[in-house]
């Protein structure tokens, strides 16, 4: 997941579906009001330990730590509970990935690529992500374009 920027900053982003369309919106005050159906995506940016434990609250469900995530061997990568799809990229960061209740909720702390394009697609086409699924799936293939694109990128270097 090729980084954006160095500078990291703190950023909670909820993405509520409202009025046929996402909406973003940084305030976990928002919780108090809204339901699982309301939420698309909730993204962690460089999240504090109260913050996260907001988002544990509303979702009933625990993160992982930076920690946990970076000891997940490769065979664990993907885990399910009763509650929950767990899911742990490691490129370069950790990025955590958990679909609880059909509402995505992403825990990193750098800034990707490929997540401000997940937002650009969500903004330009938001009607065809209706769950967390939809979108997570989204995530994965940009993802896949991307590292076929450097597979295709470093192929051609070694043929000439």
């Amino acid at each position: 997941m090729s980084r954006i920027m160095n500078h990291n900053p703190a950023m909670i982003t909820i993405y509520l579906k409202q009025y046929n369309k996402i909406v973003r919106n940084p305030d976990l005050k928002i919780f108090d009001e809204l339901g699982y159906d309301d939420i698309l995506w909730i993204d962690l940016l460089n999240a504090s330990i109260k913050e996260q434990k907001e988002v544990e609250n509303f979702m009933e469900i625990n993160l992982q730590t930076r920690q946990q995530v970076e000891e997940i061997e490769t065979s664990s990568k993907y885990s399910e509970t009763e509650n929950a799809i767990f899911s742990n990229g490691i490129a370069v960061e950790p990025v955590s990935f958990v679909i609880s209740e059909g509402v995505l909720i992403t825990v990193r702390q750098s800034e990707f690529r490929t997540f401000a394009e997940a937002e650009k697609r969500l903004q330009i086409n938001s009607r065809g992500y209706t769950t967390g699924y939809h979108l997570f799936v989204s995530i994965l293939e940009i993802r896949i374009d991307a590292d076929a694109d450097a597979v295709e990128a470093v192929s051609k270097q070694i043929a000439t």
